[in-house]
């Protein structure tokens, strides 16, 4: 199954380590990439069922499970990207604000003298 699908199994093997220094070096550096990789997964799922929920789905039947999951994962996507989206509209915002601000541009008012000889 694991050849098929072309997956490796991680971890420690069992038995006695190659006599070879550096299959033995590769096979444990091999290692530590994997761990890596599977503690920030890890990772994920934990702030999942700590801070959305996870670990409190009440639901029974197994497609209202899989949509509370889905659901789960589509606010956590949504949560990665919503300060992105608003910082870009925050942005506009201001620049539309810069633009409507140069259309009214405040002029002092007139003294009384230049409104004399503006009249004469």
């Amino acid at each position: 199954m694991v050849q098929r699908t072309r997956n490796r199994l991680s971890g420690v093997t069992h038995g006695r380590p190659p006599k070879d220094a550096e299959k033995n070096r590769a096979r444990r550096r091999q290692i530590r990439e994997d761990e890596g990789i599977r503690n920030a997964v890890e990772g994920k799922f934990g702030q999942a069922k700590r801070r959305y929920g996870l670990g409190r789905v009440m639901a029974r039947l197994e497609g209202s499970s899989l949509c509370v999951v889905s659901i789960t994962f589509l606010v956590m996507n949504l949560d990665r990207l919503l300060p992105l989206s608003f910082l870009r509209l925050f942005e506009w915002l201001l620049s539309e604000l810069d633009v409507i601000r140069n259309l009214f541009v405040w002029s002092p008012p007139r003294t009384a003298i230049e409104c004399r000889s503006a009249m004469t």
